[in-house]
């Protein structure tokens, strides 16, 4: 079963995310391997901006790699916040394909380390962005990018972003592995 690094971008005018009506800017995804937290492909990152490109392709693009013939262990998503990429993707795909994304149905295997990061912050939900633990930039700047049409900058963010989630991905996968270590001898 494939696991995949997924990130989606959003721009909208309101201060909180809306789903309905912000937009869905650009979607990025990474093949990993699971245990090492390694890239196994390169950082495909899908823009709505370009010639033949608009968020209703990404919208499609992403559907037809992931969802379209998406059994219950096809892939594994991993991320930070992911009901943030699924609360968009069900309104996009309603609105484009006509189609619902099942919850039930999505209850599958997926990595979210926004629930790591919340414990990492002693419980505390404010203060606990990827950002606060990794990221060298902060994602506030895309808004502003997008609107003065600097493209080439959110492409950076963007693989800023992948990068350093790798890095906090690995860094978590052998905590947790010392972590487990500790809690097998004692129990031995």
């Amino acid at each position: 079963m494939p696991e995949y690094y997924f990130d989606i971008e959003t721009y909208g005018r309101g201060v909180q995310p809306d789903p309905v009506n912000d937009k869905i800017i650009t979607a990025s995804y990474q093949r990993i391997n699971i245990v090492t937290g390694e890239p196994i492909d390169d950082l495909v990152i899908l823009r709505e901006w370009g010639e033949g490109y608009s968020e209703e392709r990404i919208v499609k693009e992403i559907y037809g790699t992931f969802f379209e013939s998406r059994t219950m262990w096809s892939f594994v998503p991993v991320g930070f916040n992911l009901m943030f990429e699924w609360q968009f993707l069900d309104e996009k795909f309603k609105k484009y394909l006509h189609k619902k994304l099942d919850f039930k149905e999505f209850c599958v295997p997926q990595i979210d380390l926004k629930h790591v990061a919340v414990l990492l912050n002693k419980g505390y939900f404010k203060g606990c962005g990827l950002d606060t633990f990794t990221k060298k930039v902060s994602g506030v700047a895309v808004k502003e990018h997008y609107e003065n049409r600097r493209y080439q900058e959110i492409e950076k963010y963007i693989e800023l972003e992948a990068e350093e989630f790798l890095k906090f991905y690995k860094y978590v996968l052998a905590s947790l592995s010392e972590l487990g270590s500790k809690i097998r001898l004692q129990r031995g």
